[in-house]
């Protein structure tokens, strides 16, 4: 170990390659640097590592605006997620491979208004997921609906959604999830909304009236932010592609 009691560059900490840089009783130290060894395969720290790489794999897939939809906004609503999935995930193990499970009815996050009555989703061999919503509501102007695509082996791979507007107190749904392989998984989950009084003044517009009414409050929604209100996100169900 070095000694230096002036040093031209000022005093130096941290390590470079080989040798360990510190600042002793006011004086530069220079000692070799040795790596700590860490145990970072004991079977704690292979379950949290599987839970935060599922998390981390289903907030890539989701879009922000799905998330904004489950409850919270942007940023803090991702963070929010994960811890959810995080919190919740279940780790199974084969094989001396960690693998991570989370139950689709988990992944709800928001609450603020009774749950719909919706059917069990279908699938059709063109990957097409169709279903029903009822006891809407008066003040729900539209619902989002959203489809999360996992495959054979249960890996989620995809999300797709429709902003859909019910009439009379139903709506119905048909998402395109392009998943057309046997075993394919597709779970729904319904996200209701309420127009904001910004987001009246835009339905109002005329480039938004002569819209069908779904696809308009889709276009409200990405034009503001605040043009709408979610409340409570719902698991609906899942349907599995069969021969």
């Amino acid at each position: 170990m070095g000694k230096s009691n002036y040093n031209p560059l000022g005093q130096w900490r941290g390590h470079v390659g080989g040798l360990m840089f510190k600042v002793f009783d006011g004086k530069q130290v220079i000692a070799p640097y040795e790596k700590r060894r860490r145990n970072d395969r004991t079977p704690q720290q292979l379950q949290v590592r599987a839970k935060f790489s599922l998390a981390g794999k289903l907030s890539k897939i989701i879009p922000s605006e799905v998330l904004v939809g489950m409850g919270g906004n942007g940023v803090q609503n991702r963070s929010a997620f994960m811890k959810k999935a995080v919190a919740n995930a279940v780790v199974t193990v084969e094989g001396g491979e960690y693998t991570a499970v989370l139950a689709p009815e988990k992944l709800v996050l928001s609450e603020g208004m009774s749950l719909l009555l919706s059917s069990t989703p279908t699938i059709a061999a063109t990957g097409v997921v169709s279903g029903t919503i009822g006891d809407v509501p008066e003040e729900v102007s539209g619902i989002m609906v959203v489809a999360l695509v996992a495959n054979a082996e249960g890996e989620y791979i995809s999300t797709v959604y429709e902003v859909v507007a019910p009439s009379e107190g139903s709506a119905s749904y048909s998402l395109k999830t392009g998943a057309t392989g046997v075993g394919t998984k597709v779970n729904v989950y319904t996200i209701p909304m309420t127009l904001t009084a910004e987001g009246q003044n835009l339905m109002a517009r005329e480039e938004y009236a002569q819209e069908e009414a779904g696809y308009a409050l889709s276009l409200v929604m990405q034009e503001s932010s605040s043009a709408v209100d979610y409340k409570h996100s719902q698991y609906v169900g899942s349907a599995t592609l069969s021969e």
